[in-house]
């Protein structure tokens, strides 16, 4: 994945069919159409 994940996430399964700007904390990028992205918050 071309994306940083700071730390505070791990990957999982999310499918997405739309554009999405996800900011969690200081972490910020882009989820593009068509694109998989994995991403889970860790308690």
């Amino acid at each position: 994945m071309p994306f940083e994940l700071g730390g505070v996430f791990h990957p999982t399964i999310i499918e997405l069919d739309t554009e999405w700007y996800i900011a969690f904390s200081e972490t910020k990028f882009w989820l593009h159409t068509k694109t998989k992205y994995k991403v889970l918050m860790l308690q």
